[in-house]
């Protein structure tokens, strides 16, 4: 049996709770909206709206050079 690399373990381990923080992120907008606290909701996509793309960037050039790792290794 064949294991994975610790770069490409930690680096899979955050892309998929980065994922799912994000569609909880998503979710919680949703309900604030529904619940008329749309501006509290716009505020945080706002806020977060930059680090959310270069952590997402960020997460998949980790992965491809991960991939690269392992493919070598």
């Amino acid at each position: 049996m064949r294991y994975h690399s610790r770069f490409f373990y930690w680096v899979c381990r955050f892309i998929k709770y980065f994922f799912l923080f994000s569609f909880g992120l998503a979710v919680f907008c949703v309900i604030a909206s529904l619940f008329e606290a749309a501006n509290f909701a716009l505020l945080v996509l706002h806020l977060i709206k930059d680090l959310w793309f270069r952590l997402a960037l960020g997460s998949l050039i980790s992965l491809g050079l991960a991939a690269v790792i392992e493919s070598i290794g």
